[in-house]
């Protein structure tokens, strides 16, 4: 005679590891985007300084009007999710699939995640500086030390930068004296996930799955990223029509933005992939009126733009192909912004010049 036995559940769930939003400390929300979709920012340049003549009309030199240029920040990232859980399913796991629980464990294990790895891609995507070489326990604080340097030459403040590393960087860098861990720190001073500080920056180790292939460390300031999260909206609906059970569904609309003036606050190193050398931008005025940009890394591509906007992400972005002839351009200062791809490569930094281009 057979016997059926009825199973039984165990109300204690086997959860997968978490580990939270770990990119909240090096971001901003310094923009509102209630209402729009859009936000679009002003970068303002400045002028050189010169020598005051005391003599003629023109003693503080010959002015130039300001060319503004606009950097437009659109909300892309527009997700949702949605599961149901069976009343009877429910009742027979007991409770196993509470729509409570569950709807945590899909923010912690999907939403979360995927905002993360998004906003480390953005960012590394604008750097302003790059480095690639190998790293080991003996160089592990001198490539950080460079990248610091790197920083403070363009003025990025010492408050407010933050470091995310691989795992493998991590246990390289402990090994140094300058690494001070978590529990000697107070822990109101401490963002989510910091393990410790080196030079007094926080330092945050991510899974390798949230950076580019061979990335061995993200050095930022909060203020180079905005990551506006315009909506999060999570509902269950008891018993709604055709199911017995509960509905779950999860939306959130997010994105970020690195600030065109503020992309010389973004450091990245790799450990292994050769870095496409920055294009150089050659005018030459009078005899031949071009402007020619080139590169040293062969069958590569370069992108431009000619309104100071980032030629990575601009919709005004033209890829280079011949000496751009300024013969009819009107005399003044065109802003050249240009880099250097390659399909098995790194993709340069941005070279940006400003070209005094002269009456034909």
């Amino acid at each position: 005679m057979t016997v059926n036995l009825a199973k039984k559940y165990s109300p204690k769930v086997d959860e997968r590891f978490k580990v939270g939003t770990l990119t909240g400390g090096a971001v901003n929300s310094d923009y509102e985007w209630t209402g729009v979709s859009a936000v679009e920012v002003y970068s303002i340049p400045t002028v050189a300084m010169g020598n005051y003549t005391r003599t003629g009309s023109s003693r503080y030199g010959t002015p130039s009007e300001l060319q503004d240029t606009i950097q437009e920040m659109l909300l892309a990232k527009d997700r949702a999710f949605t599961f149901t859980i069976d009343k009877g399913n429910e009742m027979e796991q007991m409770g196993a699939k509470e729509a409570g629980k569950a709807l945590r464990r899909q923010i912690d294990e999907q939403v979360l995640p995927e905002i993360d790895t998004y906003r480390l891609t953005r960012i590394v995507a604008k750097n302003g500086h790059s480095a690639s070489g190998a790293v080991s326990a003996t160089n592990a604080y001198s490539v950080f030390l460079t990248a610091q340097n790197t920083l403070g030459d363009a003025k990025v403040p010492q408050s407010g930068r933050i470091c995310f590393c691989s795992y493998t960087y991590l246990g390289f860098i402990k090994q140094d004296d300058t690494f001070i861990k978590a529990s000697d720190i107070g822990q109101k001073m401490l963002v989510n996930g910091q393990v410790g500080t080196v030079d007094g920056v926080p330092l945050v180790p991510v899974p390798s799955s949230y950076l580019p292939t061979g990335c061995s460390f993200i050095l930022t300031h909060k203020s180079a990223c905005v990551a506006p999260q315009k909506l999060k909206d999570y509902i269950t609906h008891k018993n709604p029509p055709g199911i017995n059970g509960t509905l779950v569904e999860g939306r959130v609309i997010y994105d970020a933005f690195v600030l065109n003036n503020k992309i010389n606050a973004i450091y990245t190193h790799y450990t292994s992939g050769t870095i496409c050398a920055a294009p150089t931008v050659t005018y030459v005025g009078s005899s031949t009126d071009t402007i020619t940009l080139a590169s040293s890394t062969g069958s590569s591509t370069i992108k431009y733009t000619l309104d100071g906007t980032d030629p990575r992400d601009s919709a005004t972005a033209l890829t280079y192909s011949a000496p751009l002839d300024t013969s009819t351009w009107d005399a003044g200062n065109y802003t050249v912004r240009c880099y250097t791809s390659k399909s098995t490569l790194i993709d340069s930094v941005v070279t940006t010049e400003v070209v005094a281009v002269s009456a034909a």
